[in-house]
């Protein structure tokens, strides 16, 4: 059998056959025992990189970004599609007081009669909701400056708060930047073309950026007090799962209760991360989680969750 793997040519075991054929057996055997370990190597490794939390003891986190599609738990109602005979439906309902009301005049009839003159009887009214044309509306604060005839210094009125340099975005702005791109995540590229499109006003991505780092640092007392919150809490549930941010995997890490969520970017899945953000390391009530690895090195009781 040539050494290294090399494969046989028709014509070596054709000569084989002919002048060994105790050697072609032994050749054909060899060749079955290696597909066979080679066969079952291949099923090991299919069923491996098969498996996911719900056909393995793996735990959901495990899955990263490969997570199976989700199975609906519904059940067949047996129920025609659409709404159900009894049910209230929600649809667009006259408003008392309109922003606008456009006044249409009939000034003949069909029989050709002259109407200019006729008293109005009554209004068949219709109303239209409408998006008012998108605009930045520019507001100009103007500091009055005077000169003190009692000592000749200049004095000037202050600006608002916030107003700081002499061309800038205004708070409600900024928050629909920071709403847009966090809430609904739109990329910043994306959202800039958004609001050229929208407003005619070019914003770059670094407004956008800086409009969530604005808001980050400010959120910060807040932050503060939810881990706190969370840290004193006697049931907090906890997992992680893949997330991908610039590129790359890392990990969303989540800690709550029935009313405050913590979220939290990290590129570490275990403990770095957890003691990063600062809640588990001091949490002393009952951890649920589905028992990965990292959650058992904490000082706390351990619950499972399914």
């Amino acid at each position: 059998m040539p050494k290294g793997g090399m494969m046989f040519t028709r014509k070596q075991l054709l000569d084989i056959a002919k002048t060994n054929p105790e050697a072609l057996v032994d050749i054909i055997l060899a060749l079955q025992q290696q597909v066979q370990i080679l066969t079952q190597r291949v099923t090991q490794l299919e069923q491996q990189i098969n498996k996911n939390s719900r056909n393995s003891s793996k735990p959901p986190s495990s899955d990263g970004l490969k997570k199976p599609k989700p199975k609906s738990l519904r059940k067949r109602s047996g129920k025609k599609c659409g709404g159900q005979k009894g049910h209230k439906g929600h649809n667009l309902q006259k408003v008392e007081e309109p922003d606008y009301i456009i006044p249409l005049s009939v000034t003949s009839c069909s029989c050709r009669a002259d109407l200019s003159n006729v008293p109005v009887s009554r209004y068949d009214c219709r109303q239209v909701f409408e998006l008012p044309e998108p605009k930045l509306e520019v507001i100009e604060y103007q500091s009055e400056m005077k000169i003190c005839p009692g000592c000749g210094q200049t004095a000037k009125a202050p600006f608002p708060e916030g107003v700081n340099a002499p061309v800038q975005y205004g708070p409600r702005f900024r928050g629909m930047l920071v709403y847009m791109q966090n809430q609904h995540f739109i990329p910043a590229d994306r959202l800039s073309r958004l609001v050229t499109d929208l407003y005619g006003t070019p914003v770059s991505v670094a407004t956008i950026l800086d409009a969530s780092s604005r808001s980050y640092n400010n959120l910060a007392p807040f932050e503060e007090s939810l881990v706190n919150a969370l840290a004193d809490s006697e049931v907090l549930h906890a997992d992680e799962s893949g997330v991908r941010t610039v590129k790359k995997l890392y990990w969303l890490h989540s800690a709550g209760t029935e009313s405050l969520t913590f979220y939290g970017v990290h590129e570490k899945r275990g403990t770095a991360a957890m003691d990063h953000f600062n809640i588990l390391p001091n949490f002393k009530g009952r951890l649920i989680h589905d028992f990965w690895k990292p959650y058992l090195s904490y000082g706390c009781d351990h619950g499972l969750c399914k």
